[in-house]
């Protein structure tokens, strides 16, 4: 029994290791973003769930899988999470190495309250419905709903490990989380429509008389030019309803994480609306973010001491 013990031990270490390497190579800004803001104790779990979630994305939008191998794929992930949770056998050692990230990440959220189970499967709810929607058209209702449970999902996620004894969810609407997917969108469009997947709901097709064979048109650019000002209005009402947030770390994550997709909306305003945007910024651009960032930073630090005493000072009286 001891020995089993120190072996799971080892292969938990080599797997945590593993995806904190990964994730640092695959996807540096959010590697530091995690390092920098994350809780110490436990940011070593998020790596399992970002890495794990960034491939089981990517192996959903792969081409040469038929429909009928992506939905099987997406229900054995979730079968694997809900039999940990439950308790029910499950043969680990079968497990490919991605999946024992959501294996161990499972055991991980049993011991700390089930916080993230919730969050977890609604990333499996908003992949599955891209899976779904391949090569279709969608309702706008049913578009923007999935995103809203994909982004809720992700920033209750970053709470959690900004503050992992902290026993609260996100209560208001993610205004800036469905903004930078909207960035994401509007970033992506191009290449995700070559790959079957159509960012733009029917309604707006035909409010704005798109033709997908024919981007970049006067009409496709002004959809583009209402979706940013969309951004940017949703971006100033959640950093009006940060301000409320009593975690400093989330706050300074969510900020440093809007700041990348803000940085990419200026470049889309300034490409005039054209899609898609060129994929390398100058340096000239590169320290103008890093720039935006500190300032955004400094910001929220200010704003949240100024909270802070606004608070001690109504308590004193």
């Amino acid at each position: 029994m001891f020995t089993q013990y120190n072996q799971i031990k080892e292969e938990l270490h080599k797997i945590l290791l593993t995806a904190k390497k990964r994730t640092k190579e695959k996807h540096p800004y959010i590697y530091i973003l995690a390092q920098l803001f994350f809780n110490r104790g436990c940011k070593e779990y998020f790596f399992l769930w970002y890495f794990y979630f960034r491939w089981v994305d990517d192996i959903a939008d792969l081409p040469n899988r038929s429909y009928e191998e992506k939905i099987y794929f997406i229900n054995s992930q979730r079968e694997i999470l809900l039999k940990t949770y439950a308790d029910k056998e499950l043969k680990e050692k079968y497990l490919i190495e991605e999946e024992k990230y959501i294996y161990y990440l499972a055991l991980f959220d049993l011991q700390n309250g089930l916080r993230l189970k919730n969050h977890i499967l609604g990333m499996f709810s908003a992949i599955e419905y891209d899976i779904q929607r391949e090569n279709l058209i969608p309702q706008k209702k049913e578009l923007y709903k999935f995103i809203e449970i994909e982004v809720t999902s992700y920033l209750n996620t970053f709470l959690f490990f900004c503050k992992p004894k902290g026993n609260y969810s996100l209560s208001s609407k993610p205004y800036g989380g469905i903004a930078c997917k909207q960035i994401h969108i509007l970033r992506d469009f191009i290449e995700d429509l070559y790959q079957g997947w159509i960012n733009i709901p029917v309604e707006d097709i035909g409010d704005y008389k798109i033709e997908l064979n024919y981007i970049n048109t006067p009409s496709f650019r002004q959809w583009v030019q209402e979706k940013v000002k969309f951004a940017e209005d949703y971006f100033l009402i959640e950093k009006q309803n940060l301000k409320t947030v009593p975690s400093l770390r989330y706050k300074l994550a969510v900020v440093a994480l809007f700041a990348k997709y803000e940085f990419i909306l200026k470049r889309i305003k300034k490409n005039k609306f054209y899609l898609p945007l060129k994929s390398n910024k100058t340096n000239l651009e590169k320290m103008f973010f890093i720039l935006y960032l500190f300032l955004g930073l400094l910001k929220v630090l200010i704003e949240h001491i100024q909270f802070s005493f606004r608070n001690l000072s109504i308590f004193k009286h």
